[in-house]
């Protein structure tokens, strides 16, 4: 750690965090957040996220505002730059390493400016400490301890609580299905983002899997996600459902928290799930569970045999699938 200030519990009046864009990114951060939370507990903290991102945190007592540029652009920039400048902060907590989000800490104002090194402008930094693999809590948790912080909750589990207004939504559309009952509802979520797209799991054997959960458990099966998913020439069941690209990620996490269990890749969805106390099984080809799995509940994980091969993901089946899907179900009963 380079380090040119201390940091001390009466110094921090105002502080600012900066966030990468992803879901489970962001969850990841959620602790980290509590743990500062914790070392300055009267400090007004400022939140720089995508608009999406903030719906999650909107109701949560981690974070008092959230701010965002527009546009990552040289006007963006600026206009985040004196936003962040009239909250007058004390410290600023890189959590990305992203240029964008090093140029706006480095003109923060901030006399304290902590953040990942190894990357392009870390000189920006007064303390900087090492990144150990792809974005994570464990990540985080050393980041925010380097500031002398303690971080006991090691789970992001009740962290995300969605209004009662998502909560009434997911209800109403979930009455308008015939025969649904929650002790029997899956989630599937058979996407990542276009940047993870190496994280896929063929979408026939997530067909085949919707197929034999309705078949073996009468389950109701919907796809969600940021997409649709079923085409008029997939032969589902009736009671598989697509809801992929009608819900927000609010509305995300008040159905999966109704939800008996969710199945997905290792994405935001499975960590919303995870935050949300869905029993989860997840999927992985090119990750790591210990590094970038769920943080908490139920869990089971499907991990590819040859987890450097391109077609890592291909390696997995149905039949290993299933497999962890009912020692799930009988756990949960």
């Amino acid at each position: 750690m380079r380090g040119k200030a201390a940091v001390t519990p009466d110094c921090v009046e105002r502080l600012v965090t900066f966030h990468l864009s992803q879901v489970g990114d962001l969850l990841f951060s959620l602790p980290a957040l509590d743990a500062l939370r914790q070392r300055w507990p009267g400090a007004r903290l400022t939140a720089v996220m995508r608009p999406a991102l903030a719906e999650l945190v909107g109701n949560s007592p981690l974070v008092d505002e959230t701010l965002w540029p527009g546009k990552v652009s040289l006007r963006g920039l600026c206009s985040l730059t004196r936003q962040v400048r009239q909250r007058r902060p004390d410290l600023a907590v890189c959590f990305s390493q992203a240029p964008f989000h090093f140029l706006a800490v480095r003109f923060s104002g901030a006399r304290v400016r902590a953040g990942f090194g190894g990357a392009l402008l870390d000189s920006v930094l007064t303390h900087r400490v090492p990144k150990d693999g792809p974005p994570s809590a464990a990540n985080n948790f050393r980041l925010v301890e380097s500031l002398g912080c303690e971080a006991p909750r090691r789970t992001y589990a009740g962290m995300i609580e969605p209004p009662a207004e998502a909560h009434t939504a997911i209800e109403r559309r979930l009455a308008e299905l015939p025969g649904t009952d929650c002790r029997r509802l899956v989630v599937l979520a058979p996407g990542a983002s276009a940047r993870r797209s190496h994280r896929q799991w063929p979408r026939e054997r997530f067909l085949d899997l919707a197929a034999w959960l309705a078949r073996t458990y009468g389950a109701t099966v919907l796809f969600a996600g940021a997409s649709p998913f079923l085409t008029p020439a997939d032969d589902a069941p009736e009671s598989v459902v697509d809801w992929g690209g009608t819900t927000s990620l609010l509305g995300a996490a008040a159905l999966v928290q109704r939800s008996r269990l969710f199945v997905g890749l290792d994405s935001g969805m499975a960590h919303l799930a995870a935050a949300m106390g869905a029993p989860t099984v997840v999927l992985f080809g090119p990750t790591r569970p210990e590094e970038t799995g769920p943080l908490c509940g139920e869990r089971e994980s499907v991990v590819a045999l040859r987890r450097g091969d391109p077609d890592c993901m291909q390696q997995i089946s149905v039949e290993a699938v299933q497999e962890a899907t009912a020692r799930l179900w009988a756990r949960t009963q």
